[in-house]
C-alpha cells in the first residue's frame, strides 16, 4: 500500500505568521496522490499541526506495516536554529526546522526528522517534499554518504540579459526579521 502524510499550516498561534495557500496545496496534492497514484493520504492541518502531533504522525507513517511506498509533504514555515547537539553535522552550525502551529513551544529539527526516517523499512522508498524556507538540507543526512549535497537555485534576475531589457529603478533594500524561538 502507498501511504502519504500531508501537513499544511496556514494558521499559526501568532497570527502575524499566518500564510495563505498551504492548506490549498495539501488539498490539491491529496487529490492527485489519491486519484492518480493510489495513495492513502492522511492530513494534518492548521491548529492540529502541533509539533507533538506531527512527530506522532510521521512515526506512524514510517511504521506502516504493509507500506510499499511512503510520501511526506509539508507546506508551512521553515527556519533555522543554532545546532544544540554539539555535533559537527551542520557546516553553518544551524539546524533546519519545520515550524509547527505551536512553533514557539515546539519545533522539529532536521536531526529529529532523520531519526524518524530511520524507523521505516529499508526496502520501502520514501519521498519527502518540504515546501518551506530552509528546506534545502533538511533531509541531508538520509543518504549523506551515497549522494553529494547539491545546491540548487535560480540565479538572481540581474544575471539574465534580454535584448529588450528596460532599466528599472533598484528595489528598496529588504529587511530580514528573525523570529524569536
Amino acid at each position: 500500500m502507498k501511504y502519504a502524510l500531508l501537513i499544511g499550516i496556514d494558521q499559526y498561534q501568532n497570527k502575524y505568521m499566518n500564510l495563505n495557500g498551504c492548506v490549498n496545496d495539501i488539498n490539491v496534492i491529496s487529490s492527485i496522490l489519491q486519484l492518480r497514484h493510489g495513495f492513502i493520504a492522511d492530513h494534518i492541518l492548521n491548529h492540529h499541526a502541533t509539533g507533538e502531533n506531527i512527530i506522532k504522525a510521521i512515526k506512524t507513517l514510517m511504521q506502516e506495516p504493509d507500506a510499499t511506498e511512503l510520501l511526506l509533504y509539508y507546506s508551512g514555515h521553515g527556519s533555522q536554529v543554532p545546532d544544540k547537539t554539539g555535533k559537527t553535522d551542520e557546516k553553518d552550525g544551524m539546524d533546519e526546522i519545520l515550524c509547527p502551529h505551536d512553533v514557539f513551544d515546539d519545533y522539529i529539527t532536521d536531526d529529529t526528522l532523520n531519526l524518524l526516517f530511520q524507523l521505516k523499512k529499508e526496502s520501502v522508498p520514501l519521498t519527502v517534499i518540504f515546501d518551506c524556507c530552509h528546506s534545502g538540507t533538511a533531509h541531508r543526512s538520509i543518504d549523506q554518504e551515497q549522494e553529494p549535497e547539491l545546491e540548487r537555485y535560480i540565479p538572481p534576475h540581474n544575471q539574465y540579459k534580454c535584448k529588450n531589457q528596460k532599466k528599472y529603478p533598484k528595489p528598496a533594500p529588504k529587511t530580514q526579521r528573525t523570529l524569536p524561538l
